[in-house]
């Protein structure tokens, strides 16, 4: 089964010295650990109201790429800095930390349904759960 970061999405994030400083392995156990963390975070916040299985799926070997490349930076910011929490939190760069909390700012907006970006895969409405009920309380008559 495929990923769904690839290893040549992190190109545009972070340089590739830094990337194997903070996992030197040459399986990066690190960094996939941190990225099905990540994922797990950001689908725990999705889940409500995007369809999280179209969303994170993996990656094409070949053709057209149909993720979207916000989620994907949006998973290697998060997925950056728990690694970068687990391996030198002192010396950690602000823009890490600055790029964690706008991702969790902006899974918190989407979560709760603020946000309305509009193009990532939504839930139909036979996923929603069926015992929502709208209910209110009888008019009251005013007149004696």
């Amino acid at each position: 089964m495929g990923r769904f970061i690839q290893d040549d999405d992190y190109e545009l994030l972070i340089r590739e010295e830094i990337k194997n400083l903070l996992d030197a392995s040459t399986a990066q156990s690190k960094i996939l650990k941190a990225e099905k963390v990540a994922i797990s975070q950001m689908k725990k916040r999705l889940t409500k109201r995007y369809d999280v299985d179209v969303l994170f799926a993996p990656a094409p070997d070949t053709g057209d790429d149909p993720r979207d490349p916000f989620i994907v930076m949006t998973v290697i910011d998060i997925a950056l800095y728990h690694i970068w929490t687990a391996q030198a939190p002192g010396r950690m760069p602000k823009v890490r930390a600055d790029r964690y909390q706008d991702a969790v700012d902006w899974l918190k907006e989407e979560g709760s349904g603020e946000g309305g970006n509009g193009d990532l895969p939504e839930k139909v409405a036979d996923d929603y759960a069926s015992d929502f009920r709208v209910m209110s309380r009888p008019p009251n008559n005013q007149k004696w």
